[in-house]
């Protein structure tokens, strides 16, 4: 009974872990997608600021393969 208990507790942990995880990486494209809140400068072009919109918008998706990969590679991810 007791095992059974610590790997239920263990599962959950993990769940917990992959949640935070998600909410880190969801933050982050918060962050890109919204900005910091700098307005973009006057110098740059239209097409300069689509650019970095794309770049952030990478960065993100990026990020956001990362944490799946090393969650798979860990075996903490789990798809339900």
């Amino acid at each position: 009974m007791e095992g059974l208990r610590r790997k239920v507790e263990e599962r959950n942990f993990q769940i917990r872990k992959h949640v935070l995880e998600y909410d880190d990486v969801m933050n982050l494209r918060a962050e890109v997608i919204y900005g910091s809140g700098s307005a973009s400068s006057p110098e740059k072009t239209c097409c300069e600021d689509v650019l970095d919109i794309i770049e952030r918008i990478l960065r993100a998706e990026v990020a956001t393969f990362a944490v799946a990969r090393a969650s798979q590679r860990s075996g903490t991810w789990r798809s339900y």
